[in-house]
């Protein structure tokens, strides 16, 4: 049974003490046999392959008694996080949905996103003034120049052009200006991150780029053999030994060191 709240167990570490204090004899033992180990003929060589054989059976018996101790504490473990996760869940779902982006917080996304349109449209709509502003800017500063020109300017024609490019800078600031104000409550404030989102479109093209750099080339190469070597486990070592053939792939059956089975 897994440990009560109020146990009158000693402290864990003490107990693993003593569970492991039989343990920990017999490997002083072993050790001991196998500092001095040589093998210089048949026998002795049977000799070590009966001190690995023991070995074997030692490391088998220590994991067993491990699985046996941990254990309660594991299902202890899982019933917890069950149980906190079934009261926990249906607040996250409701929060931000089963992928991160629904729920209030898609809600809240939704209405941010109805508040940076409409703030979208008001900058527009400043910048197609500004346009005119300028325009008329431009026009009023011709028609400034050509009476200057002509020995007729007058100031009220500087006046007016630059009245014309006061207002057309004027709206470029307040169009710039506009951005909808965070949504803030007592507890807290909306903020809003980018997030990274792609697809991948050709598996080829993305594997050929990704050998090529330097930061990417190993990773790839490490996954590569961790799913090569699945694959050629689960068609098994006869299989493999009879020749198998993969584009860019050589495999063949080596002998291993040597083990000992009973």
């Amino acid at each position: 049974a897994s440990p009560g709240r109020l146990h009158n167990q000693p402290p864990l570490a003490e107990t693993l003490d003593e569970d492991l204090a039989p343990f920990l004899a017999r490997q002083a033992q072993l050790l001991d046999i196998a500092r001095t180990a040589v093998i210089l003929d048949d026998d002795s060589a049977a000799k070590v392959t009966d001190l690995t054989a023991l070995m074997r059976a030692f490391e088998k018996e220590i994991d067993d008694a491990r699985d046996r101790t941990g254990r309660p504490y594991l299902e202890a473990k899982r019933l917890i996080d069950a149980r906190f996760g079934s009261v926990m869940r249906p607040v996250v779902i409701a929060r931000q949905g089963d992928n991160g982006k629904g729920g209030l917080r898609g809600m809240l996304t939704a209405y941010d996103d109805k508040r940076e349109r409409e703030a979208a449209i008001e900058r527009q709509r400043l910048r197609e003034e500004q346009r005119q502003r300028e325009e008329e800017a431009a026009a009023a500063r011709r028609a400034a120049e050509e009476k200057a020109a002509e020995g007729k300017g007058s100031v009220a024609a500087e006046l007016e052009a630059l009245k014309a490019e006061d207002e057309a800078e004027r709206l470029a600031q307040r169009a710039e200006a506009i951005r909808p104000e965070p949504i803030r409550s007592h507890l807290g404030q909306v903020t809003r991150r980018r997030d990274i989102a792609f697809e991948i479109e050709d598996p080829r093209k993305l594997l050929g780029w990704m050998l090529k750099q330097p930061g990417l080339s190993g990773n790839l190469l490490q996954a590569l053999r961790t799913i090569v070597g699945s694959y050629l486990r689960s068609i098994g070592v006869d299989a493999v030994d009879r020749g198998v053939e993969i584009p860019g792939l050589k495999a063949s059956v080596e002998l291993g060191a040597a083990n000992v089975r009973r």
